[in-house]
This record gives structure tokens, C-alpha cells and sequence, in this order.
């Protein structure tokens, strides 16, 4: 019978080298954002897209890492953060009051 270990990885981010314990029957991806959301101190109210990158030797280069894809013990993972768009409700919201407040300024 063979046991499932824990895989330890190595995420880097904006200069910042943290390894991280993924346990084993996780979703790995979904883990790892949660795990680095909090260790890489982001606020609760700040909506991102955190994606991993790995690299690949075939391409020479650092590859995107999909939703399902699953990490090997010592892999090292770049960590990509981009800033969440508004949804259009809400941006349209906003101009409203945006517009608003500036006829009450004038």
C-alpha cells in the first residue's frame, strides 16, 4: 500500500521566497492561492486573479499552470497577481454616483 505525502513547494513573489506545505487530496491550485493570499498578507477586500507559473524545459521558459494542474515536492512556482476588474453593475453604479456627486459640487 502506498501512502500520500505532503508536497513541499517554493512560490516566489515580488522578491519574496516562501515554501509551502500542499497536503495531500487537495485541490492544489485552489490551495495555494488561499495559502498565499494570507502569507503574502493581501487584504480581504482586494479581489485578484493569483495564478502560478512554472518552468518547463521543453519551452525553455516559465509556463502558465491551469486550475487543475498538480505540483511535484520542490517544484518552484511563480506567483502572477493581477488586479480583479469590477463587474459592469458595479462599474456602472459607480459612475451614477460619481456623476451625481459631481451636478452637487457644481
Amino acid at each position: 500500500m502506498s501512502t500520500v505525502e505532503a508536497k513541499t513547494v517554493l512560490v516566489c513573489y515580488n522578491g519574496n521566497k516562501k515554501p509551502i506545505g500542499v497536503p495531500p487530496g487537495e485541490n492544489e491550485m485552489e490551495f495555494l492561492k488561499n495559502r498565499c493570499s494570507s502569507l503574502f498578507k493581501f487584504d480581504d477586500n482586494v479581489r485578484l486573479h493569483i495564478a502560478f507559473q512554472k518552468f518547463d524545459k521543453d519551452w525553455d521558459e516559465m509556463v502558465d499552470l491551469e486550475e487543475d494542474s498538480v505540483v511535484c515536492h520542490k517544484d518552484k512556482l511563480n506567483m502572477v497577481v493581477q488586479p480583479s476588474l469590477m463587474p459592469i453593475e458595479v462599474s456602472r453604479s459607480f459612475l451614477l454616483i460619481l456623476s451625481f456627486l459631481l451636478t452637487l459640487m457644481v
